[in-house]
């Protein structure tokens, strides 16, 4: 196991091995890094001495346990601050949607794209369709994945996080809407309580035009284009990079969805630019963040104050986790699943006995 660990692609591709072929060296490589990982040893480690004097008896499952513990009160804590998030900037949503200038007399303002495309109605729609399809890969995801508990409240915190910033946008600038065509729920004189009742219907709508949701003051950033591209991201990340399909279609399917955002007229061009720019720069920030031991104050690194200024919430969450984690199936849910469909498959190869005897055929 030691000398499988200190293998080098300069190793694999060079005498006694001699791999031919570059991309298998490389691939090696990775599994070789993904292995280190899981007991506890960094890319950059001698692991030389270490492993000759260790020999690596300890359990595989004590080390994962230590480099990435599961935390449920973690998920626990990030989910609350996603649904916190989601229903303050639903009460954004219709504090703008009071604010926005009447389209009668505030023709939308000039878009260099909306200007050359035809108003498509069920663009939205297709894009919700898709963010619900990207959000049932997900889900299988997270199922499969050995550290759920981690990627999940990853998830949380970070879409929780943009939308907590998509309150600030909303209510501070007021845009006509981007197409006088665009169906708007009529204003209201009302209390908080009223403010309340309609916030409540659109967070449990999930601000989707497929249950019945009509805004049209909610337009910077786009909150459609933040939830399909952060799931197209967490699919990428998290799935296995083998599976270049997958990859290849989310993508295809998340450009596909902003064009239609776009052809719906729903948000201005700026809208959804600004809500890749938001999605990308949070996501790519998060897990470099997360990777850095340094700024996690871990591993003898003093920690970094700013970090635990600026983003309490990931400070929080990624406290103890040590090391980036690595893209593996749980081995509890296949052993499971094989279970059953073994189960599955002698339930059927008896009732086709059954089925075979009954219309007098015979059985070997």
């Amino acid at each position: 196991m030691g000398s499988l660990l200190t293998l080098t692609e300069a190793n694999l591709l060079n005498a006694p091995i001699n791999i031919a072929i570059l991309g298998d060296a490389k691939r090696l490589i990775r599994r070789i890094h993904i292995l280190k990982s899981s007991w506890g040893y960094t890319t950059g480690q001698d692991l030389s001495d270490d492993l000759m004097i260790t020999e690596l008896d300890s359990e595989p499952s004590e080390n994962e346990h230590k480099l990435w513990p599961p935390d449920y009160w973690k998920l626990v804590l990030s989910f609350f601050y996603m649904q916190v998030s989601f229903f303050l900037v639903s009460l954004a949503v219709i504090v703008a949607n009071q604010l926005t200038p009447d389209k009668n007399t505030h023709p939308p303002l000039p878009d260099v794209v909306l200007d050359n495309i035809p108003r498509i109605p069920w663009g939205l729609k297709l894009t919700e369709i898709t963010c619900m399809l990207f959000a049932g890969v997900w889900i299988l995801i997270v199922i499969f994945h050995k550290y759920r508990w981690i990627i999940l409240r990853r998830y949380c915190a970070i879409l929780g996080s943009i939308f907590l910033l998509r309150c600030v946008t909303l209510c501070f600038t007021s845009l006509p809407p981007p197409s006088k065509e665009l169906p708007c729920s009529e204003l209201f004189d009302g209390g908080p309580w009223e403010y309340l009742r309609r916030a409540r219907h659109v967070w449990s709508g999930m601000g989707m035009s497929l249950s019945g949701v009509e805004t049209c003051g909610d337009l910077m950033f786009s909150g459609h284009t933040v939830t399909l591209t952060i799931l197209t991201l967490f699919i990428n990340e998290y799935a296995p990079t083998r599976h270049n399909a997958l990859h290849t279609v989310t993508w295809s399917l998340m450009m596909f969805g902003v064009f239609f955002i776009l052809a719906s007229h729903s948000h201005y061009t700026i809208d959804v630019i600004i809500a890749l720019l938001v999605a990308f720069r949070t996501f790519f920030s998060y897990h470099a963040m997360a990777n850095n031991a340094i700024l996690l104050g871990v591993k003898g690194h003093p920690r970094d104050r700013r970090v635990y200024m600026w983003f309490p919430i990931f400070s929080i969450l990624e406290s103890n986790i040590h090391n980036k984690v690595p893209n593996v199936v749980d081995p509890y849910i296949t052993r499971l699943l094989w279970k059953q469909a073994n189960v599955l498959r002698k339930f059927y190869k008896e009732g086709e006995y059954k089925v075979l005897d009954y219309l007098g055929y015979e059985l070997d």
